[in-house]
């Protein structure tokens, strides 16, 4: 599972600061799964996974808000005061409670966002209630290109053979 700081930078596009990883326009059933028309719009149940198109991330990962709610890593914290900066799991916190983001076909798209979080409970088990799974990516050790200004001059063509009038006898 994701940790509840990298869930947030993929649901805000790279951590911009807009409240849905598609932009500002606010969740509807077209980019959600949300509680519009009724649950899951109007279906009351979640839908099959990546069915709107149009609510994917900026790095097309989808289903970032409504479907379902995600369990992320972190313990609940009631706020953000002295969390790490790096993207770990935020040690401590509530023994029982963990953090859970994102939304479900239950909420009404006007109130999730990407900053929503919730506390529950570890022991529970709720139908609009899933995970996302999630890993790290393979360091790919990336060749230097030189710049034009570093790149020189092609050099003078060397010859292999000497010339007859270098020839001496």
């Amino acid at each position: 599972m994701p940790t509840e700081a990298e869930w947030e930078f993929a649901a805000r596009s790279s951590g911009r600061q807009s409240l849905y990883p598609w932009g500002g326009e606010v969740p509807h059933c077209q980019r959600a799964v949300v509680n519009e028309l009724g649950p899951g719009c109007g279906q009351g149940k979640s839908a099959p996974v990546c069915s709107r198109d149009e609510g994917r991330s900026e790095y097309r990962v989808c289903d970032l808000i409504g479907n379902l709610s995600e369990w992320v890593q972190d313990p609940w914290h009631g706020n953000y005061q002295d969390a790490p900066v790096e993207g770990v799991v935020w040690s401590g916190g509530s023994p029982v409670e963990r953090v859970v983001r994102g939304g479900s076909y239950k909420d009404p798209g006007a109130v999730v966002t990407a900053t929503t979080r919730l506390p529950l409970l570890r022991r529970d088990r709720l139908p609009e209630v899933g995970f996302r799974v999630a890993r790290d990516l393979p360091v790919v050790e990336m060749e230097a290109v030189p710049s034009e200004d570093e790149t020189e001059a092609p050099a003078e063509p060397t010859r292999s053979n000497p010339s007859s009038d270098e020839v001496t006898n």
